[in-house]
């Protein structure tokens, strides 16, 4: 018997695609599902139908779309949404797709290449894999309890309008692990064109690094690549200019955000017990002066009543002096 898949379904007769993809109307004896594989007698057929073309150009335009919507969804999710890019001491990058799946990780040095061997990135979901890089890095002793400075580089490659909310989610998921592994650092985020980013991809340096060495060059610094590292004081200062935002871990654990200028934010010191300020209120400051005033006015009467006329003007204390 002939083999048919249903498409469509109604009271005692559905719409088959034939093994020919031909669409025929069929009459039933038992209730059919969409997408049921069945075997069907040809004498079942109905013959010289309206309806039966109607429902097949309908069933055809079903399954049409459905088959776009699946392979639109496989090509979106395996598709290059962002790259971020690493640079702790290992040094790497991580290509993410718009679910924020890793699909591909790569190194530009060799502790970058222990991190990734480690990690295993790829399958997995970004803040997943920024957490394990984080542990990772600090049991192998790239990250130390404090004095550690972290550039981030963000190159987007679809909805560059949602770079600032990407790297707000990088930026949370990396404090919690720094903080639940008891290290401070120094973060450095910047977003990179997509065109600098494939020409530090092509001489393979680090997109971060590239970056920084191309805004030295522009300022007159001449660097060998080797020598472009966070923790020289020539970079960073360029890296302070530069940034899209910095990240402060003090030692406290208090967080200072600066953007723009890097304008400096401060908390003010409690007061302790003893250094309350005395604040008195209008009424209490009327009170204390009225009560001033009429003990000058009663001492000054009690004085006039102990003095006698021609000897000196002296104040008697009371009656036994």
């Amino acid at each position: 018997m002939p083999k048919a898949m249903v498409v469509e379904t109604y009271p005692g007769r559905a719409v088959i695609m034939t093994e020919e993809c031909e669409f025929k109307e069929i009459k039933t004896t038992r209730p059919l599902q969409v997408g049921e594989e069945i075997e069907y007698n040809r004498s079942d057929i109905f013959v010289n139908r309206r309806a039966t073309i109607a429902l097949a150009w309908a069933a055809s335009f079903i399954l049409f779309f459905l088959l776009i919507y699946s392979v639109t969804g496989r090509l979106m999710t395996g598709r290059l949404y962002a790259c971020i890019g690493l640079d702790i001491n290992p040094s790497l990058e991580l290509s993410v797709d718009r679910g924020l799946q890793v699909v591909e990780a790569r190194s530009f040095n060799q502790d970058g290449d222990r991190i990734i061997a480690a990690v295993k990135p790829k399958g997995q979901e970004l803040g997943t894999v920024l957490a394990a890089v984080v542990r990772q890095s600090k049991t192998a002793g790239y990250l130390r309890q404090s004095g550690n400075v972290i550039g981030i580089g963000l190159s987007m490659y679809s909805e560059p309008e949602k770079s600032a909310e990407l790297l707000a989610r990088i930026d949370r998921d990396l404090e919690q692990e720094l903080a639940a592994n008891r290290s401070q650092a120094k973060i450095y985020y910047f977003t990179i064109d997509k065109k600098t980013r494939e020409q530090a991809i092509k001489e393979k340096v680090s997109p971060v690094r590239y970056l920084l060495r191309q805004k030295a060059r522009e300022q007159g610094l001449s660097l060998q690549q080797k020598d472009v590292s966070l923790h020289n004081p020539s970079v960073e200062r360029i890296a302070r200019k530069t940034a899209t935002k910095i990240r402060v871990q003090e030692q406290d654990s208090s967080v200072r955000v600066k953007k723009g200028k890097q304008n400096h934010t401060t908390q003010k010191k409690p007061l302790t017990r003893g250094e309350q300020p005395l604040i008195l209120k209008k009424e209490s400051l009327e009170k204390s002066k009225g009560l001033r005033r009429n003990a000058i006015e009663n001492f000054t009467k009690r004085a006039s009543q102990n003095m006698e006329p021609g000897r000196p003007r002296l104040i008697k204390k009371n009656a036994q002096d």
